[in-house]
């Protein structure tokens, strides 16, 4: 069994908590329950700064935690966190075809990442100035994601950006909340489908019984997506295993290429027809979405999947 010196991410984040945590000699106990209260920062940012409706601003949050400065550049990482004798200096890559401020303030992808960062402070002692970094947790050791600090920020931001009781305010009314109602609630919080999608699969499990993937098209070609980022697959579907319901040339789960020919001059139903297979175990939705080029994003989920552990 590792020591406490195998997680220095863990040990960190004990000592900063140490306060808030139960005087015990469960380790493991301890690893999760420091977890919690990291995340658990998120939600008292939200009511530091008097945040009560969404969209929550990440930039507000990120004051509270001593980010004062903030430079837009046009090359280089996509943001980088810099101590300084104020706190710190944020850099941030500026996204392409935004120019003004206010459009930059609102684009999803620099609000994730402003959220994402904001994570990145309580990884500092911000009592020093300038704020002293604690060790760096992507060390080799560090094999489960629960064990990188770059994992605990993605998880950070989303509970900024979608803070649990609300969304699931916003899902619980509903018998099933289906890609419209999804829609939705992803302008009213503007963030981006990844976000919200890992939200609703991983993080609550709302959809625990569904798959969710993208269908891009590329000329006569429609490409179904293999990456980790392009499918959401819920815990507990069966969805993918056997592939009931796709034909053969659209294994999603093998990354398979399907083509059709004058595709974007076809009804989305043309193209679904292409793609799945009708069966009275799977229930299908599917919905255009547009990024730089037509997609459709598509949900499968069991018909009798309506498992929502807060639904029971």
């Amino acid at each position: 069994m590792k020591d406490r010196f195998s997680f220095p991410l863990y040990s960190w984040m004990i000592e900063q908590f140490k306060g808030d945590l139960p005087c015990t000699d469960d380790y493991e106990g301890l690893k999760q329950k420091a977890r919690e209260m990291f995340l658990l920062q998120a939600f008292l940012l939200l009511r530091k700064t008097g945040q009560r409706r969404p969209p929550f601003d990440p930039f507000a949050t990120g004051e509270q935690r001593r980010i004062h400065r903030i430079t837009w550049v046009d090359s280089g990482d996509e943001a980088s966190l810099v101590p300084d004798l104020e706190g710190f200096h944020l850099i941030l890559r500026r996204p392409e075809n935004i120019s003004s401020e206010a459009e930059l303030l609102k684009d999803v992808r620099v609000r994730s990442t402003v959220a994402h960062e904001v994570g990145h402070t309580f990884f500092f002692d911000i009592s020093h100035f300038p704020p002293k970094q604690g060790p760096r947790f992507e060390h080799a050791l560090a094999s489960n994601v629960r064990e990188k600090e770059e994992w605990w920020c993605f998880d950070f931001a989303r509970k900024l950006l979608l803070p649990d009781r609300w969304i699931k305010k916003s899902v619980i009314s509903h018998n099933f909340s289906g890609l419209e109602l999804a829609s939705k609630i992803r302008r009213e919080y503007n963030v981006s489908w990844d976000i919200l999608l890992r939200k609703l699969v991983y993080d609550l499990e709302m959809w625990a019984t569904s798959t969710v993937f993208r269908l891009d098209f590329e000329d006569s070609q429609v490409i179904l997506r293999n990456e980790y980022k392009d499918i959401w697959k819920g815990a507990r579907t069966r969805i993918g295993r056997a592939r009931p319901w796709l034909l053969e040339n659209a294994d999603f789960i093998n990354g398979c290429v399907g083509r059709i020919e004058n595709a974007r001059n076809k009804s989305t139903e043309e193209i679904v027809a292409r793609f799945v297979n009708p069966s009275e175990k799977y229930v299908a939705e599917f919905l255009p979405i547009y990024r730089d080029r037509p997609t459709l994003l598509c949900l499968v989920r069991e018909s009798d999947g309506i498992l929502d552990k807060y639904l029971t």
